[in-house]
């Protein structure tokens, strides 16, 4: 599973570096892709943080997609 937190992370912080300098389809990609990996951690997780989890990946899916 600590695969999936590290990509998750690398994307997520990717993802808003893009954000910050304006490039907006880059930033979706890697945000996107940091949500699959926290859902993907999820499946994986404990009921209570997966549910944490799921919540974290909604709103990456939420600040990528508007």
């Amino acid at each position: 599973m600590q695969f999936f937190i590290d990509q998750y992370t690398r994307s997520r912080n990717q993802g808003l570096d893009y954000l910050k300098v304006g490039d907006r389809t880059e930033a979706r990609h890697h945000l996107l892709m940091a949500a699959k990996y926290l859902l993907e951690a999820a499946k994986r997780s404990e009921p209570a943080l997966a549910l944490i989890r799921r919540d974290g990946a909604a709103k990456l899916r939420d600040l990528a997609l508007n």
